[in-house]
């Protein structure tokens, strides 16, 4: 799996992270091939989220 780690406001780095386990009972295994980034994501990005702790990885949606 893939990932942008935010490492502080306006710098960020891309990492391959350890591969997850499958999917358990009733879950599905999905191909990500596009992503949006929303209002939070931006203001992380900026550094004007008081509750982002950086290094993080954004998304949430």
């Amino acid at each position: 799996m893939k990932a942008i780690i935010l490492e502080k406001p306006e710098h960020f780095t891309t990492a391959d992270l350890e591969e997850s386990p499958g999917p358990g009972a009733g879950e599905a295994l999905v191909e990500v091939h596009r992503v949006g980034i929303c209002g939070t994501d931006v203001s992380g990005y900026l550094g004007k989220m008081p509750f982002y702790t950086y290094p993080v990885i954004p998304g949430h949606e």
